[in-house]
């Protein structure tokens, strides 16, 4: 008998009238239609825009309440916050917007300290049926590594430079959401647009039904065998390290990176 989670790589597709990536919207709407929508709340932490928010598609076919922040959102569209987020006020932030605690799905994506955002979310009692996160794709699946936390990074900055040098590895994800009861089981193909994609999906335990994805070290093998440096990541290198070679990269990187 064939399961909701079996082969998500076929609902990717483009979903008119939005410029989502990937086809991630696509699939958190298979997903979400068997899931449900209890909550009826949703969190985008990087949203840019509200019809580049892979979290769109579903506010508008579900009907449901949303918090779309970004760093840098256009100040005429109400339907987004500008802010600059930071481990110190995010929390506030969600509390000033009157954020749900419990929401059907939390989607970051801020390009530098994703990992830190989510720790600080979860550790403040957030939680959220469905998770989708943006990873560092240059490390494989026995490195569970974070940049540093530096409460002004922007991909763009002096430290980073658009390099390689941002985020957390798929495995120091999958180690921090394995303690608060998620799974990973999916990330985008590349198949929509230019280049392979890092965006994870993790679910929580109760609606892996089936335990398809039960053996996390498994699923990561799965969903992500090879690690590569994004096409538009090797001139940023090349400026930052003097290399675009990914284990020289990488090198670089462990001399400030924190295992965890």
């Amino acid at each position: 008998m064939t399961n909701y989670l079996d082969n998500l790589r076929t609902y990717e597709t483009k979903l008119k009238g939005y410029i989502t990536e990937d086809g991630m919207s696509s699939v958190l709407l298979h997903l979400l239609e068997t899931i449900g929508t209890p909550n009826q709340y949703v969190l985008d932490i990087g949203a840019l825009s509200y019809a580049g928010s892979n979290l769109a598609p579903v506010v508008d076919k579900f009907g449901m309440d949303f918090l779309f922040i970004d760093g840098n959102a256009p100040t005429t569209d109400e339907r987004l916050h500008r802010h600059w987020i930071t481990t110190e006020n995010i929390i506030s932030l969600l509390q000033k917007h009157n954020c749900a605690t419990s929401m059907d799905c939390i989607c970051i994506d801020i390009d530098n300290m994703d990992y830190w955002i989510l720790k600080t979310i979860l550790e403040s009692g957030y939680t959220s049926n469905v998770l989708v996160l943006e990873f560092n794709p240059i490390w494989n699946n026995t490195e569970s590594v974070v940049k540093p936390y530096k409460v002004s990074a922007k991909k763009k900055d002096e430290d980073t430079k658009k390099s390689s040098n941002y985020g957390a590895s798929l495995l120091a994800f999958q180690s921090l959401l394995v303690r608060y009861g998620y799974r990973l089981i999916h990330i985008t193909s590349s198949k929509l647009f230019n280049g392979p994609c890092n965006n994870a999906i993790f679910i929580k335990n109760e609606f892996d039904t089936a335990d398809i994805f039960l053996d996390q070290k498994m699923a990561i093998d799965k969903v992500f065998p090879t690690p590569y440096i994004e096409s538009y990541k090797k001139n940023g290198n090349l400026s930052k390290f003097n290399t675009s070679n990914i284990d020289k990269v990488k090198k670089e990187l462990l001399k400030k990176w924190i295992v965890v």
